[in-house]
């Protein structure tokens, strides 16, 4: 019997480090922002509703670090509540929950 593959769905898939990811990493189910924004909760519950993956690989952040001390609450709004709100949908799945960022978070 052959082993299930993994299914991973990574957030932040366009930025920096999830452009190299997906390089790296073909297989990797990257939805646009528009499809999984974790800002907005709805998006991440559509998302493992339709891809169902084993694992979720968050990357997605706010990294403008001058722009974040700007605008501290969209900063807050992304790595925050964002993460929080990702934390709790994968928590009522299967799914397990890989959190990455470069030095810029």
């Amino acid at each position: 019997m052959r082993p299930n593959k993994e299914r991973v769905l990574m957030t932040g898939g366009s930025g920096r480090l999830g452009t190299e990811l997906r390089r790296l990493l073909p297989d990797l189910i990257a939805p646009p922002r528009r499809e999984l924004d974790i800002t907005r909760p709805e998006t991440i519950e559509a998302a493992l509703e339709r891809y169902r993956p084993t694992v979720v690989l968050h990357a997605a952040a706010y990294t403008d670090v001058a722009g974040a001390e700007r605008d501290r609450e969209t900063c807050w709004q992304t790595n925050v509540r964002g993460t929080a709100a990702l934390v709790s949908a994968v928590n009522r799945t299967e799914a397990g929950l890989i959190h990455i960022s470069t030095d810029y978070v």
